[in-house]
């Protein structure tokens, strides 16, 4: 299962970008953006965030 980042949620605290294993997560413009080619669908980042701006798609 992939996951997103819902910009309008997204804090840009960056609690996902430490929680991803492979680093496929960066900020810019101060928002979360998962690299999907890099992903490995774990769901870490979705456990890890406070806002719940990271969901299964």
């Amino acid at each position: 299962m992939a996951f997103k980042i819902i910009a309008e949620k997204c804090a840009g605290c960056g609690t996902c970008v430490d929680a991803c294993p492979v680093n496929a997560i960066e900020m810019k413009d101060g928002v979360a953006e998962i690299n999907e080619s890099a992903c490995l669908s774990c769901g870490a980042c979705a456990g890890s965030c406070p806002v719940d701006a990271v969901q299964p798609e």
